[in-house]
């Protein structure tokens, strides 16, 4: 049985101007990407603390794990 994932638009706010996407949740793993602050993103809420995301590179799409504490759901830099 499959069930549907609903991904929603994010944008990235860290006060090291980026954020580290890792393999899965948790910083036992492995960078795959750096995202730059203001960037958008799509995420879906799994795993607590990390959020699954999607973001499209210039070249690549990727998808990895990103602790909330980074992503902004709206204008106003809140987590709804």
């Amino acid at each position: 049985m499959q069930v549907a994932v609903e991904w929603e638009s994010a944008w990235i706010n860290d006060p090291d101007g980026y954020t580290n996407v890792r393999s899965g949740p948790g910083t036992n793993h492995p960078i795959v990407l750096r995202i730059d602050d203001d960037e958008e993103i799509e995420f879906c809420e799994t795993s607590g603390s990390w959020w699954e995301v999607f973001y499209e590179g210039e070249q690549e799409w990727y998808v990895g794990y990103m602790h909330k504490s980074r992503i902004v759901l709206d204008e106003d830099g809140d987590q709804n």
